[in-house]
């Protein structure tokens, strides 16, 4: 079975390198990028199963580069990951076609289990008990 390809687009590099081994650990393929514009020239490419989004990205906000891929017709499930946790910012992020919202600090067993979640819904191979 083909694990499932999550992208990580997040700017602080000790928390990139968590999120990628940590997913790795939870058998997930795992790429990083740093910015919204690596995120936007990168997903075309080949089509990961998920996106995790920081919506403070140092070129633009996240929801702006996920409202970007949604008009591009790109459906990939994306869950925000983000210090902004007020309801406006939350309501902010499903309103720019987010799928998910989970505010920093965070378990990594809960973004594991709503990452299988999105990939499960999505169609694509979801990884781990039920």
């Amino acid at each position: 079975m083909i694990d499932s390809l999550v992208l990580v687009v997040e700017d602080d590099p000790p928390l990139r390198s968590v999120l990628a081994r940590g997913l790795a650990e939870e058998g997930f393929r795992c790429e990083v990028v740093d910015t919204g514009a690596r995120l936007l020239e990168r997903v075309p490419l080949a089509a990961p199963d998920a996106l995790v989004v920081d919506i403070g990205l140092p070129d633009c906000d996240g929801r702006d580069a996920c409202q970007a891929l949604r008009a591009r017709g790109i459906d990939t499930p994306v869950l925000f990951l983000t210090a902004r946790d007020a309801l406006v910012d939350r309501l902010a992020g499903f309103e720019a076609g987010g799928d998910h919202y989970l505010s920093k600090p965070f378990s990594l067993h809960q973004l594991v289990a709503r990452l299988r979640g999105l990939v499960r819904r999505a169609g694509g191979p979801a990884r781990g008990p039920p």
